[in-house]
């Protein structure tokens, strides 16, 4: 009922159980959580076309960015260019969305850091935000902005994940207050499917919005327009409801999906195949 009425599928890309256990918690032990993030499409438009598109509504949920912070934005970038991206956004692909890619980073780190500030007052407590480190490391990212807007000391914890057998790993000591180092994972625990998905007026099925370049989806045969008549036999309409039935499955299943692709039906057998060792390294 949660993930249908936050509409958690449509939000955020992640399988629920990678969050189960901290709803679980918050629940049995009555801690309150509270939302950070903004709406997507707002990060898009401050992506795409900057702060000042926004309305002044909008304005009132995303504070305007502070872009003229150059530790952080080289974090930004080398974070980037070390990132799984697809080859057109590589060099000089990077280059050309940077800007946006920052813009929308920052949004997002402001954005998180005021209500962050906001859950504190109101709850007056300490406050434990959990967000990709991504967003904090180095005490750049929400941290940062953070303790800007109320002053108060904060700490943040980073994990590590440590190859099996691996006896020294080197850590800069300024990368966060704590090293949390946890085993790595051989593979996730829930797959990722890697389809982007799209509501067209008119149109009460959904349809592939790119081709897939992650997850289980990749190689699988879907193209962009793509066309979702059936999954194993059944409609879906609704974009969360599918990624629901989708996140139900786990390594090695399968599923049949039914496409309609230049006027003609097109059957792809979408295989949940975990990740081999050969192709982590790649």
């Amino acid at each position: 009922e949660f993930i249908q009425e936050s509409q958690w599928y449509v939000t955020w890309n992640f399988n629920f159980g990678f969050y189960e256990g901290i709803f679980k918690l918050a629940k049995d032990s009555r801690i309150p959580l509270y939302a950070l993030n903004a709406p997507r499409k707002l990060i898009t438009q401050i992506r795409m076309k900057g702060w000042d598109a926004l309305s002044g509504e909008e304005k009132e949920i995303v504070p305007n960015p502070d872009l003229s912070h150059e530790e952080h934005r080289t974090l930004i970038r080398t974070i980037f260019e070390s990132a799984e991206l697809p080859h057109q956004m590589k060099g000089r692909g990077l280059e050309m969305v940077f800007e946006g890619l920052y813009r929308a980073q920052s949004a997002w780190d402001e954005v998180m850091a005021l209500n962050a500030v906001r859950a504190q007052k109101r709850e007056d407590k300490k406050v434990v935000v959990l967000v990709g480190s991504g967003h904090l490391l180095y005490n750049l990212g929400v941290n940062r902005r953070a303790y800007e807007r109320n002053h108060l000391p904060f700490k943040t914890v980073v994990c590590i994940e440590i190859p099996e057998g691996e006896k020294n790993i080197r850590v800069s000591r300024t990368l966060a207050d704590y090293i949390w180092a946890i085993p790595e994972e051989k593979i996730p625990a829930f797959p990722s499917v890697g389809l982007r998905l799209k509501k067209f007026d008119g149109l009460d099925n959904l349809v592939v919005e790119s081709n897939p370049i992650n997850g289980v989806a990749l190689d699988a045969g879907f193209e962009k327009g793509d066309v979702i008549l059936s999954v194993d036999g059944k409609s879906f309409f609704d974009i969360n409801e599918l990624r629901i039935y989708l996140a139900q499955f786990t390594w090695n299943d399968e599923a049949k999906f039914q496409l309609l692709r230049d006027a003609r039906q097109v059957e792809i057998l979408l295989k949940f195949a975990p990740p081999q060792e050969e192709d982590e390294l790649e």
